[in-house]
């Protein structure tokens, strides 16, 4: 008992010193009563750093911690002969060389503006070598909202875990291994970023969120029966909800929008079948559908939902049947843009990708062939566009499912006019090498997975 009070006092006595080096503020909270409000003094102190990683250098050692939230700056500590010593005061950064191997044990304080952290965190991980990243996993690649999917991780010689996900949520301060319960409500894609002594390697796992299907009486609908009544061969998956009512295609190759009150606005012949609903694009008012002809080839589309004569294609060298996506294309690294553009992307069947303007419909990059392993059965499913990137889900056999991510090639050209006349020569009727200076496009598979039920 003697031995254990006089380390306790020895802690107090350490900390206690650290503490009067600064003086910090009182963190106050304000308190609402009968529409007063008063502040009453609050503790408000940083957690602490929860691992702490050195490497043993020839001097001595190199030490590391994890940042701490609302710290700015920390206090480091060894312990010698028993006694643990003050070896760094006032150590802004994250890290910290000591001369001298007397003991391998130390400890980080970290302080803010209200104060220092009650608890020292004494965790050491000794790095014996490079960076490793062993294990990033994910117990299910898809859940149905309101269901949750464990996330787990090992890496070694890090000094700092954290996982970000694309939703915005961070978690922080992770230990060197472990798992964790997510509950996204959305796509969400998750990264591992671990880091130490120098290096950093991430790895990234996604999970699927589908809505829970629930058993519904439904009436008969308002617009496929009076439609066939009036002669119309409606393809049903083709209903596409508009403000200015519904817009349907039919067998017999055409389209046509109906109002709420049952009365066709507009008919208009296409070339092709549009198999599937279209994409509808608020911020132009026009609908993008994909068209697949007898002959084999195809088109994808834009027409203008309140002006159908603002009609325009382009040709495919297949038959379309994924609808047509707005994707968010990130500019190269040597261009001059420095916003993503907001882009038609189309697949047709073959699996070759067209990425166009919203307005015109003309290529802005060269026609790009997707991998292999995501085209082996055709596309002939529509594909799904994350929000706010250029990433692709789509169905590439009946029971599995890839995710792809699309990004703008490295170019030779080095000014955002010589891209643009790099851009405009694909369309030029110039000699057909022409084409070749159009930007081109990279395609990464990021995930194939199977979908079980």
């Amino acid at each position: 008992m003697r031995y254990l009070f006089t380390f306790i006092l020895l802690f107090v006595l350490s900390f206690k010193a650290i503490a009067t080096q600064r003086s910090f503020e009182q963190a106050y909270a304000p308190i609402s009563v009968n529409r007063i409000t008063i502040f009453i003094p609050i503790e408000n102190l940083p957690s602490n750093s929860r691992l702490v990683s050195l490497k043993e250098t020839d001097n001595g050692y190199l030490i590391e911690w994890d940042e701490v939230d609302g710290a700015t700056f920390y206090f480091v500590e060894q312990l010698v002969d028993g006694v643990w010593q003050q070896v760094g005061g006032d150590v802004t950064g994250l890290s910290m060389s000591i001369s001298g191997k007397s003991s391998s044990q130390f400890r980080v304080v970290a302080c803010g503006r209200y104060g220092c952290s009650k608890q020292a965190t004494h965790q050491n991980v000794i790095a014996n070598g490079d960076l490793q990243l062993s294990q990033f996993s994910l117990s299910k690649p898809d859940v149905t909202r309101g269901q949750g999917a464990i996330l787990t991780w090992k890496v070694h010689n890090a000094s700092s875990v954290k996982i970000v996900g694309s939703n915005g949520s961070t978690f922080k301060n992770l230990p060197l291994s472990g798992s964790l319960n997510v509950f996204p409500s959305d796509f969400t894609n998750y990264t591992l970023v671990s880091s130490g002594f120098g290096q950093t390697l991430s790895a990234s796992r996604s999970v699927v969120v589908t809505e829970p299907r629930s058993m519904i009486q439904t009436p008969v609908t308002n617009y496929i029966e009076p439609l066939r009544n009036m002669g119309y061969d409606v393809i049903a998956r083709s209903l596409l909800a508009l403000p200015q009512g519904v817009m349907f295609s039919t067998h017999d190759e055409k389209i046509a929008l109906v109002n709420k009150s049952g009365v066709v606005l507009w008919e208009k012949q296409l070339e092709g079948v549009a198999a599937n609903m279209g994409n509808y694009d608020a911020d132009t008012n026009q609908v993008f559908i994909s068209v697949s002809k007898l002959n084999g080839a195809g088109q994808t589309c834009a027409l203008n939902v309140n002006n159908i004569n603002n009609y325009n294609c382009l040709e495919t060298t297949s038959s379309a049947i994924a609808r047509p996506v707005v994707i968010e294309l990130a500019p190269s690294s040597n261009s001059e843009v420095s916003l993503p553009s907001k882009l038609v992307a189309s697949v047709d069947m073959k699996g070759n990708l067209y990425v166009m303007d919203k307005l015109s419909l003309q290529l802005t990059h060269a026609v790009t062939k997707l991998p292999t392993e995501v085209t082996k059965q055709g596309v002939t499913a529509n594909i799904a566009a994350v929000p706010n990137t250029s990433d692709l889900i789509m169905r590439v056999s009946e029971r599995e499912y890839a995710s792809i991510s699309i990004t703008e090639a490295q170019t030779g050209c080095n000014s955002f006019s010589s891209c643009t006349q790099s851009v405009m020569s694909l369309f030029s009727d110039d000699s057909e090498a022409d084409g070749q200076t159009a930007p081109k496009l990279e395609v990464k598979v990021n995930w194939v997975k199977e979908h079980k039920e």
